[in-house]
């Protein structure tokens, strides 16, 4: 299901063995697949794109000690920053963002549809014609 309702908060969690020499982290609550999840310096820089592995967990080496700003994004080009990520293996952080949010108010329902409209034609009998 594309964007389940409620939108749920991201949440990471930094793999145990993560280093300022190698970094890995897992994302979970995106609602959607991941696509790509990039790491910049909180100071500024270039985001750098992680590589995801089969465990899900999107690492790199050579970041540095952090923090971090993450930028998530799932297959359908939802996109999130999240900063301050700091070097802390192991605990699950909750960041109070979501991937995407669910409109506020429902959409518009169409009006119901006109009742038919049956139009009666009465026509004089013909004079070669005898009921």
């Amino acid at each position: 299901m594309r964007d389940p309702n409620p939108a749920p908060e991201l949440v990471y969690r930094i793999q145990s063995s993560s280093s300022p020499s190698w970094f890995s982290i897992l994302f979970s609550g995106s609602g959607n697949p991941l696509a790509q999840v990039s790491l910049r310096p909180d100071a500024g820089g270039d985001f750098v794109p992680l590589h995801r592995g089969n465990d899900n967990y999107w690492s790199l080496s050579g970041l540095g000690a952090g923090p971090f700003t993450a930028e998530v994004t799932d297959i359908y080009g939802h996109a999130a920053f999240v900063s301050g990520i700091a070097m802390d293996p192991g605990p699950l952080h909750h960041t109070g963002i979501r991937l995407y949010e669910i409109p506020t108010e429902p959409p518009a329902t169409p009006p119901p549809p006109t009742a038919p409209v049956v139009v009666t034609t009465v026509l004089p009998p013909s004079e070669g014609c005898k009921p």
